[in-house]
Parts: C-alpha cells; structure tokens; sequence
C-alpha cells in the first residue's frame, strides 16, 4: 500500500470515531513526524493531544455561545485603577473561581457605570473558559422567560439551560418594578437553584428597597433569605465610567470606524437605513440626529453600535440608545448633592468582603 492510500484510510477511520481534527489534520501530523523522527509513542501521543485541544476548545466555545451574554468582558480589562470600591486581593480571590465551587452567591450594588455589569460578565465569561458553565439574563428577560416557559419552547429552553449551569448572572435587578406574579416566579427559581449553582446578582438598590420593587416585604425577605445563604456583596461606588468617557468615546469611536473605500452602492443602502431609522424614531433629537449623520457618514449603519457589541441570535444593538444612556447618566450624576458627588468621586475601597447581615438589611 502506499502512504497516500494510507493517508485515505487514516482520514477515513478518524471519521468513522469521530475524530474531527485528526481527519483534518492528519497529513501535517505525519509529515511533522517523519521530519523530526519521531517515536510511535511521540506520534500517537500528539495525534491525541490535538485532538483533546480540539474538543476543548469547541466546548469552551459552546459554552461560551450558549450562555448569550450581550457582549465579550474579560477580567483583564476591568480598570481597577479606576473602581476603587474592589481591592487586588479581592479581585484575585474572585477570579480563581473557588466560590463556584462552594455554591456561593455574589451580589454586586452601586449606582450606573462603576463596573457591576462589567465584572459579572467577565466573572462568568472567565468561568466558560474554565469548563463551568454559566448563563446570562437580565431581570426584564428573566421574567418573560420564566412567563412563558410552558408555552414557549425557546424560553423553556433557556430556563432549562439556567436550571443546569454552574453560574447564573442576572443583571439589572431592581431598575424596573415587577408584578406580584412574577415575584412568585422569582422566588421558586432561586429557591430551586439554593446550594446548586452560584449567582451573580447587579443591582442598583439597597436590600431595604427590595420590598418597594418587589412590592411584597414578605416575599422581599424569603428571596433575600436564599440569596443571602452563603453569599458575599460587594458595594461598589466612584465615577461613572461611561460619563467619564462620554465626551470623547463617541468621536473617537466614529473615527476609529470610519471606512476609507465604501462604495456608492453601500452608501445607497446605508442612506436608506437612515431614513428608515428616522421614520422608526420620531423622538430622536436634532444633537442625537448630528451623532447619527456623522456615524453613517463615516460608512456605519444606524443599527450597528459604538461600543461594537454582539449578541449571538443577531439583534442590532442601537446607536441612539447609547448616547440617551451616558445622557442618563449624566443627569443622574448632576442630581447628586456636592457631598455624594464627592464620594462618588473617592470612594473607599472594602478591606474585605462584606458578609450579608440579612436582619440589619432589612431593619435599615
């Protein structure tokens, strides 16, 4: 027989055991071997180290895909520098992990833009990495996902794959009030995840204000009772990070993006997305209209984002929302007295993680 024969049979039995990146690689394994000389032992020995690398990384990809956060945070991108309110230690103690494994649960609170969000994602993200498997929702989405599980197969599905992770984010809780069925709703999914899977909870309000949003003390106080079981909360305070940047980010972003060759056929289509987007958006101002302008001109569509974010079933993020967020904020920001401005502006970093003391939550 000769080697291409070989090769042939090779490729075809690495099919058959469904060994993918064997059948795809298997000419540059052979040839590797017999340019360095190598031992049957060293050969075989690599042929099953690619292939175990191979099939770590799709998992992790999966992983990854699966648990639909609205964009990629890394740890090695939180400022720590600039949120003062997490120490080094602190930040090293969560990114090990170990806390996942001990079913404990993460509450992070503190007003717009200092890095809640950012941290949880990135928390979770890193633990895809790290073979856990993890899942994104905001609180809005968690109530319509929880609402219509029994009639929706993609939201039974979506429950389903919370149900089984390791770590659970549920971003934005308490920004938007629910209803009293959906507080019941809430409450028996974190009682049937209790001491099975970790949870990261974003918040911008205190647990005495818990009962306000929930509408309900009694059930305020069971669900904090199983959030606050084996759990540490990290307040977190300073500036605001966006409207820190706000008044450079979006320029810069529109220049950083700018297309140098668009055709006069792509220009066409993106003209025709802008009077698409103004006749959907009736109430966008004359100062956010110049913002949208300058960003199609430059080669952009209105639907992309400056933050360049993703989601993986494909729903554009919008470019006006992000200019009325860091408004927001802003107005937010100026609201505060001097005395709150300053704090924000110093805030005091916590020596160690703040152990929840559920009694004096709710007595504040």
């Amino acid at each position: 027989m000769d080697d291409g024969f070989n090769l042939l049979m090779l490729k075809a039995n690495a099919k058959t055991l469904g060994l993918i990146q064997t059948k795809n690689t298997v000419e540059q394994l052979v040839h590797a071997a017999e340019e360095s000389q190598q031992t049957y032992a060293t050969f075989l020995n690599d042929v099953l180290s690619a292939e175990i690398k191979y099939r770590q990384d799709k998992a992790q990809e999966k992983r990854i895909k699966e648990a639909g956060f609205p964009y990629p945070k890394y740890l090695k991108d939180f400022d720590l520098g600039f949120c003062k309110s997490i120490s080094k230690k602190q930040f090293n103690q969560l990114a090990e992990l170990t806390w996942i494994d001990g079913v404990y649960n993460l509450i992070l609170s503190g007003p717009p833009g200092v890095g809640k969000t950012h941290l949880a994602i990135a928390l979770a993200y890193h633990a895809c990495e790290r073979g856990y498997k993890s899942s994104y929702t905001t609180m809005q989405s968690l109530m319509q996902c929880l609402k219509t599980a029994e009639i929706d197969r993609r939201s039974k599905t979506k429950l389903n794959r919370i149900k089984k992770s390791h770590l659970l984010v549920i971003d934005e809780v308490g920004y938007l009030p629910i209803t009293a069925m959906e507080g019941n709703l809430f409450f028996q999914l974190i009682s049937d995840l209790q001491e099975q899977t970790s949870i990261i909870i974003t918040t911008n309000k205190g647990f005495e204000e818990w009962a306000e949003f929930l509408d309900d003390p009694a059930l305020a106080t069971a669900i904090l009772d199983r959030l606050s079981y084996q759990c540490d909360r990290i307040k977190m305070s300073g500036k605001s990070y966006r409207l820190e940047n706000r008044k450079s980010f979006l320029r810069r972003m529109v220049k950083m993006r700018f297309k140098k060759n668009v055709s006069a056929e792509l220009r066409a289509i993106l003209r025709e997305q802008l009077h698409k987007y103004k006749r959907e958006n009736k109430d966008i101002t004359e100062e956010e209209m110049k913002e949208l302008e300058d960003w199609v001109a430059a080669g952009n569509s209105p639907y992309d984002n400056p933050y360049n974010g993703y989601r993986e079933d494909g729903w554009p993020l919008d470019f006006i929302s992000t200019i009325r967020d860091i408004e927001e904020e802003n107005r937010w920001f100026e609201s505060l007295s001097e005395e709150e401005k300053e704090e924000l502006r110093h805030p005091k970093p916590s020596s160690t993680f703040e152990e929840l003391d559920l009694d004096a939550c709710l007595a504040e």
